[in-house]
């Protein structure tokens, strides 16, 4: 009866070991992949950043030549026209100010 109680204890030792052992070589393959992966991904957005970033370098280049380009005679080819009434509002006191002051 010893015999077989002992064997039973083994068998479920081992057993479990067993499936420990799988699992940790489970988990093991699971995360190097992943990590593989991410590093992957990582260097992708790497590259498509300096695309963008070069992308980005040439629109503003292009920005400032053809802003270079706009002058006065050229808005008037365009029909814009000068205004010839001119309204300003004037920076007088505000809220805050007077709210500041009632204080």
């Amino acid at each position: 009866m010893k015999i077989n109680i002992s064997n039973n204890i083994d068998k479920n030792i081992f057993t479990t070991l067993v499936v420990g052992i799988f699992l940790c070589i489970f988990l093991y393959v699971y995360f190097v992949s992943t990590s593989v992966v991410n590093i992957v991904q990582r260097k992708n957005i790497e590259v498509e950043t300096q695309i963008l970033g070069s992308n980005l370098s040439n629109l503003e280049n292009e920005y400032i030549s053809l802003n270079k380009n706009i002058t006065l005679s050229y808005a008037r080819s365009l029909g814009f026209v000068e205004p010839t009434h001119l309204l300003f509002i004037s920076s007088g006191p505000s809220f805050a100010m007077n709210l500041g002051k009632r204080i």
